[in-house]
């Protein structure tokens, strides 16, 4: 008996994509500029995951655009110490603040739950330990 050649593509085509979250620098090896005079560090990133891998709306950071939520993949914001808006838009804005402090990195990790019509796109800050397991496997999306 053999599988429908629709099913073998099918399969063979989602083999060859599984994982594949971008093609930029991995972040164990990515080489981050110094952050200037008073400023901080905002690190967004998403785990890799199937559910929901179509919907990648921009990340903004007081209302400029600073990056795309897309699953594998992290992208960073340096920015003068000060507290934060990061806003993500689906079917409506979701936002949480972020207060950063000179010289130090904050971490956004942004997740995806239902939603009416398209997955929501939820930031949330969460420390540097909660970060680092899943960013050793996300790669850099570069700038906006």
């Amino acid at each position: 008996m053999s599988l429908p050649k629709p099913l073998l593509l099918w399969s063979a085509m989602l083999l060859l994509t599984a994982g594949a979250g971008g093609c930029g620098t991995k972040y164990p090896d990515m080489a981050f500029p110094p952050m200037g005079a008073g400023q901080g560090r905002i690190i967004f990133f998403r785990e890799d995951m199937f559910a929901g891998s179509g919907v990648k709306p921009h990340i903004d950071v007081n209302d400029v655009i600073v990056g795309q939520s897309v699953p594998g993949e992290f992208c960073y914001a340096d920015r003068p110490a000060g507290t934060y808006e990061v806003k993500c838009y689906t079917e409506g804005p979701y936002s949480t603040h972020v207060t950063l402090i000179a010289g130090k990195v904050s971490y956004v990790k942004t997740f995806i739950t239902m939603g009416w019509f398209i997955g929501h796109i939820l930031p949330v800050p969460v420390d540097e330990a909660s970060a680092l397991p899943i960013l050793k496997d996300c790669r850099y999306s570069g700038p906006p």
